[in-house]
């Protein structure tokens, strides 16, 4: 999607982010709204978008230490592994 610089500025006027603009782009569905297409988060997509956020974080914190080993072109996985942890948190190979 090209922004106008007229939507730009007024996107950073009113404090907005335009990571969050593309996440409404393409996520949120677009409504044909008063002549116009409007995508508009939510209360409800919010929180929806926020517990799937919090269970893919739980999972990155869980599998912390992971090691992948892929081939020499980096297009096929070997095999995967947990490194050991050591008594002051430090991951060991």
């Amino acid at each position: 999607m090209k922004i106008k610089n007229y939507a730009y500025k007024r996107i950073q006027q009113r404090g907005l982010d335009t990571t969050v603009i593309k996440i409404i782009e393409e996520t949120v569905p677009i409504k044909y709204i008063k002549k116009s297409q409007q995508g508009i988060l939510d209360r409800r997509t919010t929180q929806a978008y926020t517990q799937i956020l919090r269970k893919i974080a739980n999972k990155i914190e869980k599998f912390t230490g992971t090691k992948i080993i892929l081939d020499g072109s980096g297009s096929m996985l070997l095999t995967a592994y947990r490194l050991k942890r050591d008594k002051k948190k430090h991951y060991k190979h």
